[in-house]
């Protein structure tokens, strides 16, 4: 609460605040999901060590290709708003997707819907990677280079802290 008091104190608007907020949120569920794929898939779907990093290598260049699509998505289809919705409700549906396929009893040793969700995820993860930053630059009130400045600090410290998290946290959690 202290942090969102402070970029309070340095007059970021609410919408402003409310990216960082999901920024964090989107960046520990995507290095969540990195730091326990591979387990995940040598664990609970039984797969060779080498096939599980192959999968996990996949799952990163998907998301960084997506990124191309949401840009262009963003660019020329949608705008930014409409593209950062749409493509976060696909980012649900693949963590629905893949928290449920974590569930033996309900879907067995079957990675389809793993892969499935995996697919979701890094189409979601990447495709608003390139949207979000400057989305909630045009939310600040001012438009000084001060407030790009502090806008982006924040920005990429609640990246890097959920970074951080999500390396420690959830391979406890797990």
């Amino acid at each position: 609460m202290k942090t969102l008091r402070l970029m309070k104190v340095f007059n970021l608007s609410n919408a402003a605040i409310f990216t960082v907020v999901t920024e964090f949120f989107e960046k520990l569920t995507y290095f969540g999901v990195r730091a326990i794929l591979v387990l995940y898939f040598t664990n609970a779907l039984i797969l060779s060590e080498s096939k599980a990093t192959s999968l996990y290598h996949v799952f990163i260049f998907l998301s960084t290709s997506f990124t191309i699509v949401g840009a262009f998505f963003s660019d020329f289809c949608f705008g930014r708003y409409r593209t950062i919705l749409m493509l976060s409700i696909v980012y649900l549906a693949g963590s629905i997707v893949l928290s449920v396929t974590a569930i033996p009893t309900l879907t067995g040793q079957s990675g389809v819907g793993a892969y499935i969700g995996l697919f979701f995820l890094s189409l979601g993860s990447g495709g608003i990677r390139s949207s979000m930053s400057p989305f909630g630059a045009d939310q600040l009130s001012r438009k000084e280079e001060k407030d790009y400045r502090i806008y982006f600090s924040f920005f990429y410290f609640s990246m890097n802290l959920a970074a951080l998290f999500a390396g420690i946290i959830i391979p406890i959690l797990r």
